[in-house]
């Protein structure tokens, strides 16, 4: 008898399983229509996905509208794999992660390492939070705080805190801050150079 275990299904979300999929290659033939790395532009200012913006790449990444997207001559075009998790994203509503919103704290716990924490209310315990790193124009070191949603639709009963570490390796020594965006925009997390006596996170927030 087999005691593996298969992993539970997961909605296909935007940033998790599509964003990755596109090249720097792919963002640099499309920039002349959109900047094809920009969640901005598959969704609306109030987070309803371009159904038709959306539908008509697939199409062309199929071969259904020409030209194929990738071309061949660029490394084109998708695997089967890839078109049927686009079209999948498609049928499930074009879903994305959330943004949290949280108390930050950052430690210097070495020369080279820096402990990120946040203190986090989540809407119920189903749901999930963690670090996203990112690029940013404005530090060399961003993250922004994710939140992902339960499959079930079932209302939460109670809200759950939670607290998170990012323990950030290599950290340049000459760094005193970390970009954090949240739902409730961009935070500049001050790094504390003398680490807290005690390690339970939570006493950070104390």
């Amino acid at each position: 008898m087999n005691s593996h275990q298969s992993p539970p299904d997961r909605p296909v979300r935007y940033e998790l399983h599509i964003a990755p999929l596109f090249r720097r290659i792919d963002r640099d033939h499309m920039a002349f229509a959109f900047d094809i790395s920009d969640p901005a532009t598959f969704y609306e200012a109030d987070g309803q996905p371009k159904i038709d913006l959306i539908r008509g790449l697939y199409d062309h990444m199929t071969g259904a509208t020409t030209p194929l997207m990738p071309p061949v001559h660029a490394g084109g075009p998708w695997p089967r794999e890839w078109l049927d998790l686009f079209a999948r994203w498609i049928n499930e509503g074009c879903l994305r992660l959330e943004l949290g919103t949280a108390q930050y704290r950052a430690s210097r716990t070495s020369a080279t390492q820096v402990r990120l924490a946040a203190r986090v209310e989540l809407p119920s315990s189903d749901h999930e939070t963690w670090f996203e790193r990112v690029d940013s124009s404005e530090a060399p070191y961003a993250y922004c705080l994710v939140v992902e949603p339960p499959v079930s639709d079932v209302p939460p009963a109670t809200s759950d805190l939670r607290f998170l570490v990012e323990e950030l390796n290599d950290f340049p020594s000459g760094l005193s801050s970390i970009l954090v965006a949240d739902a409730g925009g961009s935070h500049v997390v001050d790094i504390a150079e003398d680490a807290p006596e005690s390690r339970a996170v939570e006493s950070w927030f104390a």
